[in-house]
């Protein structure tokens, strides 16, 4: 989902939002943009808080959150 600056990754298995994340880190540097750790974090659907892998961008470790709200609607 992706609306302004706002953007919103969602995946189905663990190395397809590592490769979605890794892209949007080279795509993002390649055109000198920044990418807002502090506003950025990860949702585990369904994972009931077991195995719950840690993400990061550019060496940054992402927030682990139990819902986000996108364009004002919590999911």
């Amino acid at each position: 989902m992706l609306y302004a600056d706002d953007l919103c990754l969602t995946a189905n298995r663990l190395g397809q939002l590592l490769i979605m994340l890794n892209c949007l880190d080279e795509y993002a540097k390649r055109k000198g943009l920044a990418i807002s750790i502090d506003k950025s974090e990860v949702v585990h659907f369904n994972s009931h808080g077991f195995n719950v892998p840690a993400f990061s961008m550019g060496g940054a470790p992402l927030a682990n959150k139990d819902s986000f709200k996108y364009l004002g609607t919590v999911f």
